[in-house]
């Protein structure tokens, strides 16, 4: 079995490249200024344990195993704490790592965090017809199944000609008759709904071209 030489409790603010030795056992790692590469003794030495927490990873912070060590990719993000121990062969592992609660990349979120739907938005991901899913994907504005949804609506209160974006017209003929002169059948096909809005009794006439 390899020597037991769990390290010292130590704290040390890292601001600079710094190769660990087994009299430090805490570091915080400051990158505000520059990059900080942390160099590992050999993991056969002993069954080590380092704790770490980033201060600041402005700049890059690169862990470095000793020779053909290894060490596990880890989201070096601040005020996140891990503990890394030696196998006593040729391996680091993350025996602990901190849960931080935040909204940039690799933290938890937590009730009052805006990435998490509220109960109405996930009420309404069961959407009008059929569940979502990878086989029934919702439909977006700009897909080009949907055609324009939205009538082109007009008020009129005297005569008027129709215009060709007309889809509904309103017409108010409380001040007199209304006559709404429809386009020639020769500038299209198109169709336009025509509603009297007013409770006098004068008339709306759609009078054709």
């Amino acid at each position: 079995m390899a020597n037991q030489r769990l390290s010292r409790d130590t704290i040390k603010t890292l601001t600079s490249n710094t190769t660990l030795t087994d009299n430090e056992n805490t570091f915080l790692i400051d990158a505000s200024s520059s990059s900080v590469q942390v160099t590992f003794p050999p993991a056969s030495e002993g069954e080590y344990k380092f704790i770490f927490e980033v201060i600041d990873n402005t700049n890059a912070i690169t862990l470095v195993p000793d020779g053909a060590d290894t060490i596990p990719a880890i989201d070096l993000i601040p005020a996140k704490g891990y503990t890394l121990q030696s196998d006593g062969v040729s391996k680091w592992r993350v025996v602990d790592a901190e849960l931080v609660f935040g909204t940039i990349a690799g933290t938890a979120a937590q009730g009052n965090d805006s990435r998490i739907p509220t109960q109405d938005e996930n009420d309404a991901l069961v959407g009008t017809d059929g569940t979502p899913s990878a086989a029934n994907p919702y439909v977006t504005d700009s897909d080009p199944r949907l055609g324009n949804e939205n009538p082109v609506t007009r008020v009129i209160s005297a005569n008027d000609t129709e215009q060709q974006t007309d889809d509904i017209v309103l017409a108010d003929a409380l001040a007199g008759d209304i006559n709404y002169n429809l386009l020639s059948v020769a500038s299209g096909n198109r169709a336009v709904v025509v509603k009297k809005t007013d409770s006098s009794n004068n008339v709306v006439n759609i009078v054709a071209s």
